[in-house]
C-alpha cells in the first residue's frame, strides 16, 4: 500500500468506526430492551365487564355506575365521550420496562396513596386498580403502578387529563 494513500485510508477507517458507534448508541440492537409501544399496561382490558369506576383525586372520590346501557355520575347520565376516553386510554397505556421496583421510590414518582387512584369493578370484584403519578420529563405520559406492585412504569399517552375532570355528568 503506498504511503501516500495511508492517511486516507486511516480516515475511512475512522469514520466508519464512527458510524457503527452511531448506529449502536441509536439504534441499541443488542438491548433487550421493548419498544414503550410493544407492551401493554392492561395486556387483557376488556370494558364490556367494568360496571363500576371510582376516581379519587385529592381526597374527593368520583364515581361512575353503569346502568343498562348508561353510565352515571350522582344519578345524572355521564357524557358518553367522557367514559369512551378512559376506556380507550387505558387499554391504550403502553409502558416501558420498569423505572424503579422499590417502595422507597413511590412517592417520588407520585404514584403512592396520595396519587391519582383508579378503580374499575365489574360487579362488585375489583378488576383494575392502579395510580397515576406525575408526568414524564417529555411531559408525553404518566408514571404509572398497579396496585398491590411497586413496580413503576413510564407510560403513554398522558391519561391523567381523562380521569381528573370535576364532573363527568352532561350539562343539562
Amino acid at each position: 500500500m503506498p504511503k501516500k494513500y495511508l492517511a486516507t485510508y486511516i480516515l475511512l477507517g475512522c469514520l466508519a468506526l464512527l458510524a457503527v458507534a452511531v448506529y449502536i448508541i441509536k439504534v441499541q440492537p443488542f438491548s433487550n430492551k421493548e419498544d414503550a409501544s410493544g407492551i401493554s399496561f392492561y395486556s387483557a382490558f376488556n370494558k364490556d365487564n367494568i360496571t363500576k369506576i371510582e376516581i379519587i383525586n385529592s381526597g374527593q372520590t368520583v364515581t361512575l355506575t353503569k346502568e343498562s346501557d348508561k353510565w352515571m355520575q350522582d344519578g345524572v347520565e355521564a357524557k358518553t365521550e367522557d367514559i369512551d376516553s378512559i376506556f380507550t386510554k387505558t387499554a391504550d397505556i403502553k409502558v416501558t420496562e420498569p423505572i424503579t421496583d422499590s417502595a422507597d421510590k413511590l412517592t417520588l414518582f407520585q404514584v403512592d396513596g396520595s396519587a391519582l387512584t383508579v378503580k374499575m369493578y365489574a360487579g362488585e370484584q375489583l378488576i383494575y386498580h392502579f395510580y397515576i403519578g406525575k408526568n414524564t420529563p417529555d411531559y408525553n405520559g404518566n408514571y404509572i403502578r398497579k396496585e398491590g406492585e411497586n413496580k413503576v412504569y413510564a407510560a403513554e399517552p398522558m391519561i391523567s387529563y381523562y380521569f381528573t375532570k370535576d364532573s363527568f355528568a352532561k350539562e343539562e
